[in-house]
């Protein structure tokens, strides 16, 4: 994050330097003040649950993050491979992956769980040209990597792709005319498997950082509210302390608004 004036960038500035000048880091630092303070003071706020690292809470939120950022995800990938072939698909998810033949081999194994060595073997053969790949490594790989081998997530890792875009190429074989909603409606178990190393992780700093993030929608949810009280005339609050730095719907006359209401005290004037 940089500031107009990058001499800005490490100085503690006043609000009334700030609104005088424009200094974004300045709102940037009073908006996470407002999150901090509404999390800790919300009723019945969780944001004990990063201070007390064996509260039992702590795994419905990480369940609850796999959720909420594995749609995210799935909706990205839906929009990337909407409508393709499953030629077209596989193609496409290639682009991205190193070639390497265990990568390959687990992709392959994936994507078509069914299929024998021999279709296996043209597959390697076709993306890796100049490799010189023996029949009985070909077997082993294909015995190696089957579907049943690895959970998804380490099936993800192995081929160096987010676990939730190799399942939906998979799925979206068996149904090409899904719709997004159908898409998460089928994956529930698979958005929590593709987060399995969150909830075996010993990094408390890890996984306090997801459940952080929670707890800040949360609290935009509430700053939200008590903001519509007082005038606020959006429908929505971005849950993003940039939020602070206005909306692509104010206009020069809220601006002018809200400094006469700066300047009267508080008290929002004719």
């Amino acid at each position: 994050f940089e500031n107009f004036d990058p001499a800005d960038n490490s100085r503690i500035i006043s609000v009334r330097e700030g609104f005088q000048r424009s200094v974004n880091l300045l709102f940037i630092r009073l908006m996470r003040d407002i999150v901090y303070h509404t999390m800790f003071n919300m009723t019945g706020s969780s944001a004990t649950l990063l201070t007390d690292p064996g509260d039992e809470k702590r795994r419905d939120f990480l369940g609850r993050f796999a959720d909420h950022e594995g749609r995210e995800y799935l909706g990205r990938f839906y929009k990337k491979y909407r409508g393709r072939s499953p030629d077209e698909a596989t193609a496409l998810l290639l682009q991205g992956v190193k070639p390497a033949p265990r990568r390959l081999a687990v992709i392959f194994r994936t994507l078509e769980p069914a299929a024998d060595q021999a279709d296996f073997a043209k597959f390697l053969r076709a993306n890796l040209p100049d490799a010189k790949i023996d029949d009985a490594s070909i077997a082993r790989l294909y015995d190696n990597y089957a579907i049943d081998r690895y959970d998804l997530a380490d099936r993800g890792y192995i081929a160096g792709v987010h676990p939730l875009e190799l399942w939906l190429v998979a799925w979206l074989r068996a149904e090409p005319d899904a719709s997004l909603s159908q898409v998460l409606d089928a994956s529930t178990a698979e958005r929590q498997g593709a987060y399995a190393w969150l909830f075996k992780t010993r990094s408390k700093r890890a996984q306090d950082s997801r459940i952080r993030t929670l707890l800040e929608m949360e609290a935009f949810s509430e700053i939200h509210k008590s903001w519509q009280r007082l005038g606020y005339p959006f429908s929505t609050l971005t849950p993003s302390y940039a939020t602070a730095l206005g909306s692509s719907g104010d206009r020069p006359a809220a601006l002018a608004t809200l400094m006469g209401i700066l300047l009267s005290e508080g008290i929002r004037m004719p």
